[in-house]
């Protein structure tokens, strides 16, 4: 299902589908609850998108290699498939060393990375030389729920956990819904055993076997 799919839906089980309601209440209640799948390793946020190596050039900005992403996001891998590599990680304490021994002038095919500042750019060493300059880059990144488009196929949200996910939602948005304080705890509980489930089938292809009050959430 679609996350435009599931607001439509949890707005209706609210009883207001307009929508300055679904704007300003149920897409920001929905994205809460996304990012709490994804903290319980029930979700996978994970997206990927590709830039191309610029002659001499050290950095390169996030939010236009990932198409203007609202949010800062957290860079996870940068792969090189032309040469068949992986670029390895450095902190920002190796850098700034590996950057200190090469020299200002170096060159090259790049072979590291990081992040910074503030996740704003990601910068490469050594940046690349002619014979490497134009080569396309993948990296792995992971998204933040407002970003997503509202079209973004969630894959692992399976119609039988729709009404545990608007359990979640409508958690989030208890004011507004006529349940009584009574149905707290049933939505409680199913929410969670849909984190359960929807994690076990993320990391296994199985339901989750581990009780929710193991889950160590």
């Amino acid at each position: 299902m679609t996350k435009s799919e599931i607001i439509d839906h949890a707005a209706r089980e609210l009883g207001d589908t307009s929508d300055g309601f679904k704007d300003a209440i149920v897409k920001p209640a929905f994205e809460l609850v996304l990012l709490e799948l994804a903290q319980a390793n029930a979700l996978d946020l994970r997206r990927t998108a590709t830039f191309r190596t610029v002659l001499n050039q050290r950095t390169y900005e996030v939010r236009e290699i990932t198409s203007g992403q609202a949010h800062q996001v957290e860079v996870l891998d940068v792969y090189a498939y032309p040469w068949n590599a992986k670029l390895e990680r450095l902190t920002d304490a190796d850098f700034a060393d590996r950057r200190l021994t090469m020299g200002q002038t170096a060159v090259g095919r790049p072979m590291w990375w990081r992040q910074f500042p503030n996740r704003q750019v990601i910068e490469v060493l050594p940046p690349c030389n002619a014979d490497n300059a134009g080569v396309e880059l993948q990296v792995v990144y992971e998204t933040n729920p407002g970003d997503m488009p509202d079209n973004d196929e969630l894959t692992l949200v399976m119609q039988r956990e729709l009404p545990s996910v608007i359990d979640g939602v409508k958690l989030r948005c208890a004011f507004f819904a006529q349940d009584t304080a009574a149905m707290v705890p049933l939505m409680t509980a199913r929410w969670e055993e849909a984190k359960a489930r929807m994690r076990g089938r993320l990391h296994n292809d199985r339901p989750s076997r581990v009780p929710v009050s193991e889950g160590g959430w």
